[in-house]
């Protein structure tokens, strides 16, 4: 998180940032920052596992949508 671009998101209360996190721990570390989950979707159902292999049967990629205000 040590992009400038990052900082100032989060700096300035009145830019809204977006962002997507892919796992548990990304997702707490952004709740952490003051993000907050505005969608959970699952891609990738019956293609991939959720590590990104490939799995026939697998259960997906979760993807946390999440916007910090």
């Amino acid at each position: 998180m040590s992009e400038p671009k990052n900082e100032f998101c989060l700096a300035v209360p009145a830019v809204p940032a977006w962002l997507e996190a892919v796992d548990e721990h990304s997702l707490d570390v952004y709740a952490h920052l003051g993000f907050r989950v505005v969608e959970e979707i699952q891609v990738g159902v019956g293609e991939f596992n959720p590590r990104g292999e490939f799995e026939a049967s697998g259960t997906g990629i979760p993807l946390y949508a999440m916007m910090s205000e």
